[in-house]
């Protein structure tokens, strides 16, 4: 009796597992799916990237895992809520000025181009009060994103995320 129990039991996680993956074609109407609500949503120069890592330059520092930061591409508007770890230098962030990469600002200068396959890369040009900063973009098909940003008057810093997308 407990050898068939056993039996039913291996049976049935052994079909769970069966239904748990895709089939080939599914699998790839699926990442077609998300590449191109990828490129619509560059195409449409409206996206959100959440953020998941950051790594500041010249740090011996690991990357350090964050949540709940996101940068907000809409139109030629720039929504950045992004941690800051680095040295900054003369501005108003050494007085009392708000901490982290936390504006809203035009866009200047968009540039995007392939840079690969499966990569298009994008930079532009933005200000807040603080500073004069250079975002640069590395997005997959995939979403996962990169992102570089270059300020003026602090050390540069990079982000790991992903686009936020409806799959």
């Amino acid at each position: 009796m407990k050898q068939i129990f056993s039996a039913i039991i291996l049976t049935l996680m052994l079909t769970a597992c069966g239904t748990m993956f895709k089939s080939a074609e599914e699998k790839a109407a699926y990442e077609a799916g998300i590449t191109q609500q990828v490129v619509e949503n560059l195409d449409n120069r409206h996206y959100v990237i959440d953020v998941t890592y950051m790594r500041p330059r010249g740090s011996m520092l690991p990357p350090r895992r964050v949540t709940n930061f996101s940068l907000e591409v809409k139109g030629d508007t720039v929504v950045s809520y992004l941690p800051y770890f680095g040295e900054v230098w003369g501005s108003a962030y050494n007085y009392g000025g708000p901490s982290g990469l936390n504006f809203t600002g035009i866009i200047r200068e968009y540039i995007e181009q392939p840079a690969g396959r499966d990569l298009e890369r994008i930079q532009f040009v933005t200000d807040s009060k603080e500073d004069r900063y250079l975002f640069m973009l590395d997005i997959f098909s995939n979403g996962k994103t990169t992102i570089s940003v270059i300020g003026e008057n602090r050390q540069s810093i990079d982000f790991d995320g992903d686009m936020r997308l409806k799959y």
